[in-house]
């Protein structure tokens, strides 16, 4: 039992390694046999049933295929990192033996034993062929670089060495089988591998082992059949595979199928002749072979001959050999007869076949191999196409070899082939017979970056993009050159400036004003004094103090006032108004300029995919001219004559310019059009969070739609800083101003009764006149707060017309540079 197990291991070993490329590629391999001499001196020729001599006969086969394809993706930032791998596998092999042998078993009565590590049988023929074919391709490609890859291919195939293991065990209790050859298999190893530069390297394998190999144990119970007949033993096992296995490099696909059928009878001295057969004789229609044969005891005459007979022509060349030419497809035997000088005769023969490919896919041209898809995304490479042969299912008979297998590999099953592309190129498509020979046409296979219906399709796409892409540009510039935004761009400096202007007359001045409007604190002032009076004045000196006049020029004073209150408010309405028009337009040039800029830059990426597409870095084509009329260049913005408050703060220095951080070599995007041109930052005072009010914090702006974003965000910020003080500070004391006229006309109205009771009147209306004063002086302080907070926004909201300018001139330049 240990030794079947030893032997099984040895053979899984041995198939594990001519089958995966990560093993030792020549894997260990059977020495050869030294025949005993077949002469009278050997005690086995005599006696032979009585000595217990026996003749063993087996036939085995293997075949296994192993399939990988991985694709790994994944975005890291802005770069791509790709793994793809791809390992395809085959091998198959076959054989024949017979040996004659005694009995090992201490107890030949109950038992039969024999293992060739115990002693050399007494004859031993061997015969069988073998093919292994092997592919694996490896790239790493990080932000559309390639950084490793490596391209193996091996393709061998040869004939059986003369030696052979045997071990045999049947007994009541335990009954175990297994039989292996070696073949020698020559062929090519040819190697690509890339580490900054492309290698290539290839040799030649005269020595390359492949096993054939099976055997079983009945306690298994695994298709293993051993059993004792009338004349002696017999036994088959049977093992197929068909299954996955996840390695870290990604799933394999493997099937294999192993066979082993074995009799042993008692051996019967013949007086035969030997004969071996030598040669290859699975040809395809039209091409020759040499075969060639043996016989002891020599000095004899051969004959040869297939069947069917129509199958090949065979012509004698001379005396041992014959010369095989295909006729017929189809399967069949080839035999040779041996007569012995006494004119004895034997007879050895082997599989025959004569195969013919008569067309691919139809007779049709194939299909290009595409590598991406029209997303630009790495395809799996794949094309199965038919194959028409006679006689069917010939994968067995021929091999289907690229002629460069760095561009693609083949693998075929009974009626279709897997081409699998690896790079883009172009190579031939041809069979060869297990002779070498190629049969049927040689077609061509093309792999690309991208089959001839992405290329249309995307190209489709694209003037489809282009068309979308006029669409928004005819919008932009529409938005644009709107007139109501010119002028909100020009009133709006004008209004922010009469604000200020406005407000400071309600505000400076501390009672020195004079003119048409009085300040709140000279109101304030005067009210004060007309309250003092009341409080310390008698019936008496109430009267003397000319009530009236004082009254009246109490009325005057907030007449006056209420003038500039009232300008106040109009001043901010306005300012409000062209505000809402800016941000409105605003608004619509940011919308405008985000659905230009997806526009772009869906056309990039189809354009992108274009050159992926095309494999090389060539400038596109230039879009087509969009329809839309040229814009007229906007109009600056004039800031009105009116005096401005004085302010001690200096213009804010522009901030340098980033310098841009070259790409990093392989990172960069197929070129596609001109980058916009570019602006100097600019600096621009705005409350740009909602918690502040006034323009005394500035902010680096450029042209881009994130500096419209943040002159809309500061914009409506300071249009809301303007509401609240027009709508409480400013509207409070409007009100309380015509409250105090109220008041003062009332009083004016009461001043000729009585002394008595006008004082007491007065008296009654002095809490709510305090009152009114307070508010009024509340105006004056909040006024003041206001002021210094807006004092600085004249020029700022300047300053943000301009960027809004230079976003327009730079937009259309931008579109000018790509479209004109």
């Amino acid at each position: 039992m240990y030794k079947f197990l030893l032997l099984s291991v040895l053979g899984l070993l041995v198939l594990a390694s001519s089958a995966h490329p990560r093993l030792p590629e020549n894997p260990i391999s059977f020495g050869p046999y030294k025949e005993k001499e077949n002469n009278s001196s050997n005690p086995g020729r005599e006696g032979n049933q009585s000595r217990g001599l026996w003749i063993l006969t087996a036939k085995i086969s293997q075949s296994s295929t192993l399939q990988l394809d991985t694709l790994i993706s994944i975005d890291a930032g802005n770069l791509k990192w790709t793994q793809e791998r791809h390992v395809s596998l085959k091998t198959v092999t076959r054989g024949e033996v017979t040996a004659v042998f005694e009995n090992q078993a201490e107890n030949p009565a109950r038992e039969f034993q024999y293992d060739t590590d115990s002693g050399d049988p007494g004859t031993i023929t061997v015969s069988g062929d073998g093919m292994h074919t092997s592919h694996s391709s490896y790239e790493e490609i990080i932000g559309g670089k390639l950084v490793d890859a490596n391209i193996s291919d091996i393709n061998v195939s040869g004939s059986a060495y003369p030696g052979a293991t045997i071990m045999f065990y049947y007994s009541p209790d335990s009954k175990n089988i297994s039989v292996g050859i070696t073949i020698n298999a020559k062929g090519t190893d040819k190697r690509r591998r890339f580490h900054d530069e492309w290698k290539d390297s290839s040799s030649e394998l005269d020595k390359y082992g492949l096993s054939c190999s099976g055997g079983c144990d009945m306690s298994d119970g695994r298709n293993c059949n051993i059993t004792k007949t009338s004349s002696g033993y017999q036994a088959t096992w049977r093992e197929t595979e068909n299954r996955q296995r996840h390695t870290a490099n990604g799933t394999e696909f493997i099937t294999s199928e192993k066979t082993l059928e074995l009799t042993i009878k008692p051996y019967k001295p013949t007086d035969k002749p030997e004969v071996t057969l030598y040669g290859c004789s699975e040809l395809c229609v039209g091409e020759k072979s040499e075969i060639i044969a043996s016989g002891k005891p020599a000095g004899g005459k051969f004959r040869f001959w297939v069947e069917p007979g129509n199958l090949m022509k065979v012509e004698p060349d001379g005396e041992s050999s014959s010369i095989l030419t295909g006729s017929t497809p189809g399967r069949g035997m080839l035999y040779v007869e041996y007569t012995s000088p006494e004119g004895k005769t034997n007879t050895k023969s082997q599989p025959a076949s004569c195969v013919k490919i008569e067309s691919y896919n139809g007779g049709q041209e194939i299909p290009q191999i595409g590598l991406f898809d029209i997303d630009g995304n790495k395809k799996s490479g794949k094309l199965t196409i038919p194959y028409s042969s006679m006689p069917d299912e010939a994968q067995e008979l021929v091999d289907f070899v690229s002629g460069n297998p760095t561009v693609f590999t083949a693998t075929a099953t009974a009626k279709n082939i897997d081409l699998q592309g690896i790079k883009p190129g172009k190579a031939s498509l041809e069979a060869k017979d297990n002779c070498g020979n190629t049969t049927g046409p040689t077609v061509e296979v093309e792999v690309v970056n991208c089959d001839k219906e992405t290329v249309e399709a995307l190209e489709k796409m694209r003037k489809a993009a282009i068309e979308i892409l006029q669409d928004k540009a005819e919008k932009l510039q529409e938005v644009a050159g709107s007139e109501e935004f010119e002028e909100a761009r020009d009133e709006i400096v004008e209004s922010t400036v009469e604000l200020l202007a406005k407000a400071g007359l309600t505000i400076l001045g501390s009672g020195e004003t004079h003119g048409a409007v009085e300040t709140a604190i000279e109101i304030a002032e005067a009210g004060e004094s007309y309250s003092e009076l009341i409080a310390s004045a008698t019936n008496a000196e109430f009267a003397e103090r000319s009530a009236t006049t004082i009254l009246k020029a109490l009325g005057t004073h907030v007449t006056k006032a209420v003038v500039g209150a009232i300008g106040v408010h109009e001043a901010a309405k306005k300012f409000g108004d062209n505000l809402g028009q800016i941000i409105l337009h605003e608004s619509e040039l940011k919308d405008a300029n985000e659905s230009w800029d997806k526009a772009n830059r869906d056309l990039q990426r189809i354009e992108r995919i274009q050159q992926t597409c095309k494999g090389d870095k060539t400038e596109p084509e230039k879009q087509e001219k969009p329809k839309a009329d040229q814009t007229p260049q906007p109009t600056k913005p004039t800031p009105p004559k009116e005096p401005k408050p004085k302010t001690d703060t200096p213009p804010a220095k522009e901030q340098p310019v980033e310098e841009p951080t070259p790409p990093e070599p392989g990172e960069e995007e197929p070129p596609v059009s001109p980058p916009p041109p570019t602006t100097e930052p600019r600096q621009v005072g705005l409350p740009y969070s909602p918690e502040d009010c006034g323009c005394g914090k500035t902010k680096s702006i450029i042209v881009s739609t994130k500096g419209i974003s943040d002159i809309m965000a500061g914009a409506r910020n300071l249009g809301d800083c303007v509401d609240r003080f027009d709508k409480t500070s400013a509207a409070d004391y409007l009100k309380a101003l015509n409250e105090l006229s109220e008041l003062t006309k009332s009083l004016e109205a009461r001043a000729s009764d009585k002394p008595e009771l006008f004082i007491k009147q007065a008296k009654e209306a002095k809490p709510k006149l305090d009152s009114l004063i307070k508010r009024i002086k509340e105006y004056d302080k909040a006024g003041k707060a206001f002021m210094g907070e807006f004092e600085k926004c004249p020029e700022s909201v300047k300053s943000g017309m301009e960027v809004l300018e230079s976003a327009i001139t730079v937009t259309i330049d931008s579109i000018k540079t790509k479209y004109w």
